[in-house]
């Protein structure tokens, strides 16, 4: 971080994220929605990063808990940076809520 902090913020980014898919991939919904918001905190726009932490997200927020206002939340964040969220879970989003993308 002390040395190029745009790398530094990529790396944890990558680090969170690749965290964040053992612990969903282990049924830890809680510890890798965490990991996965930490992610998305220092991910820049449209970073590279090799792992993707906003589609898990969404999976957590949309199919596994039902928050559906945090998924809503997540996909203002997406579009404000230049990440995609796919359109099955604007899809769900909409029927859940009754509200538009």
């Amino acid at each position: 971080m002390a040395l190029d902090p745009r790398l530094g913020k990529s790396r944890l980014a990558d680090v969170y994220c690749n965290r964040g898919q053992a612990r969903l991939g282990a049924k830890k919904i809680e510890l890798a929605q965490a990991d996965f918001e930490k992610s998305v905190e220092y991910a820049g726009p449209s970073d590279g990063c090799s792992c993707e932490p906003y589609g898990p997200l969404a999976y957590i927020y949309i199919d596994a808990t039902g928050q559906y206002d945090k998924g809503w939340d997540l996909v203002r964040r997406a579009r404000g940076s230049g990440h995609w969220i796919a359109p099955e879970y604007l899809d769900k989003l909409e029927k859940a809520t009754g509200r538009r993308s």
